[in-house]
């Protein structure tokens, strides 16, 4: 770096490879002061979901119902639990 390298460093507190990083810049821009101004920190692609929204709905109360049960001690109340949130949210649990 040439004389202001380190007075540059030291004012701003950045590293010397983000002094570079602003001067490659600034040359690029043709001396824009503008290109000194932050990028934005957003990624450049954001995956979108695909999952259908009835498969996440049908997560979540299985989970509530899996929750629900873990909580339970006896086997009585445990049938109820899982009858009434059978019903209730039209979910089927098979296997014993």
């Amino acid at each position: 770096m040439i004389n202001g390298g380190k007075a540059t460093r030291d004012a701003y507190g950045v590293s010397r490879s983000t002094v570079y990083e602003w001067k490659k810049r600034y040359r690029e821009s043709k001396y824009d002061p503008k290109s000194l101004l932050p990028l934005s920190k957003r990624p450049k692609r954001v995956r979108r979901s695909n999952i259908d929204p009835l498969i996440i709905e049908f997560i979540r109360k299985l989970r509530f119902v899996k929750l629900q049960t873990w909580k339970i001690k006896d086997k009585g109340s445990l049938r109820r639990v899982l009858y009434t949130k059978q019903t209730s949210h039209n979910i089927r649990i098979t296997g014993r």
